[in-house]
């Protein structure tokens, strides 16, 4: 009779998905389904949870993902953003948390305390009760710590209950009593992501972290879908143009104010570097359909280009205006779409 083991891994814990953005994007996860819906994936290397904001959602989420798996988890990480009590806590850094308490409801501090299996950690931590957004709200907590966020309190107790080792890394994003706090730290998602990341594959000495690369963090705001997209993009462009540095698109659209707009350029320059046929095909197509395009008519390319599967939809409403859109029809230059599906391109 043999015995069989079963192999374990860590639980990584965020309380946003924009803060495991990277971490779900450059590996391989798996979404597992729970009869709560939670946001809870596997991959080869760990389990990774979103656990939400604040004690009660995290309390919720990560007992129930313990009390299924709690067998298959060797060790509990929990990755964020925190604010800093402390000015010696510098905004952009990254610090490993000693001991974690806890403030209760009415500003009382729970007296129970719980410490991490990080031996090089130094800086302490106060999960809040609510958002610090003030300093009345900062003055009765920093006395304890140097460091603030909503959730380790919880996670560490669950920890402590299950008997796991539990470690955390706090990206300091603001000034504890920053009223602006959500705004800030949802400009930053980027760069808090791929700062975690890269500093949690530094910190690994159980994986093998030889073949990672590490990830060029671009400005902007990116969604999920377009992470995804640079993610692939930025890995052709390594191998196909190998000199070339993309510090130099980001360079190039600085200046744009909003942030999405700013990421949808990069992504636009990324896909013209790799393929400037198709980019050019797109905006000769664009511009033939310009007229179509303004009235509210959509334009449809596939990644093919194929001339079949090119459509040009037409919404119910602009048949309301049936002379503009003979117009368009009949001044359409169906010679130009020809050649320009043919490949004579204006380059």
């Amino acid at each position: 009779m043999t015995l069989s083991t079963i192999q374990q891994i860590p639980l990584l814990t965020f309380a946003h998905r924009n803060e495991a953005m990277f971490f779900l994007t450059n590996e391989s996860c798996q979404n597992i389904d729970n009869p709560f819906n939670l946001a809870f994936f596997k991959n080869e290397k760990y389990f990774l949870l979103i656990t939400g904001e604040g004690d009660y959602p995290t309390f919720f989420s990560l007992s129930f993902v313990l009390a299924t798996f709690h067998s298959q988890i060797n060790k509990i990480y929990n990755l964020g953003a925190a604010g800093s009590l402390d000015l010696q806590v510098k905004i952009n850094e990254i610090h490993s948390i000693r001991t974690v308490y806890q403030q209760r409801w009415q500003k009382k501090l729970e007296f129970k305390s719980f410490s991490s299996s990080d031996p090089e950690a130094k800086i302490d931590c106060v999960s809040a009760a609510k958002r610090i957004n003030s300093n009345e709200d900062k003055e009765v907590i920093e006395q304890f710590a140097a460091i603030v966020d909503r959730e380790l309190w919880s996670i560490a107790y669950l920890a402590k209950l299950y008997k796991i080792p539990w470690i955390a890394f706090k990206y300091i994003s603001d000034l504890a009593n920053n009223e602006n706090i959500c705004e800030d730290v949802t400009s930053l998602a980027n760069q808090i992501s791929s700062s975690l990341y890269n500093y949690f594959l530094n910190c690994q000495k159980d994986f093998n972290t030889t073949t990672e690369e590490k990830i060029e963090t671009p400005p902007g705001h990116f969604t999920e879908s377009m992470w995804r997209e640079y993610l692939k993009l930025s890995k052709s462009i390594k191998i196909k143009c190998n000199d070339f540095n993309l510090e130099t698109l980001f360079k190039k659209h600085a200046e744009i104010k909003d942030k999405k707009q700013m990421a949808q350029a990069i992504l636009v320059d990324m896909r013209e570097l790799l393929n400037p046929f198709n980019s050019q095909f797109n905006k000769e197509l664009i511009s033939l359909c310009s007229e179509f395009i303004s009235s509210g008519c959509q334009l449809k390319i596939p990644k093919d280009i194929e001339r079949e599967q090119t459509t040009l939809s037409i919404p119910l409403n602009l048949l309301t205006n049936k002379k503009t859109l003979l117009r368009n029809i009949e001044q359409f230059d169906v010679e130009k779409m020809n050649k320009i599906f043919d490949g004579q391109l204006d380059v």
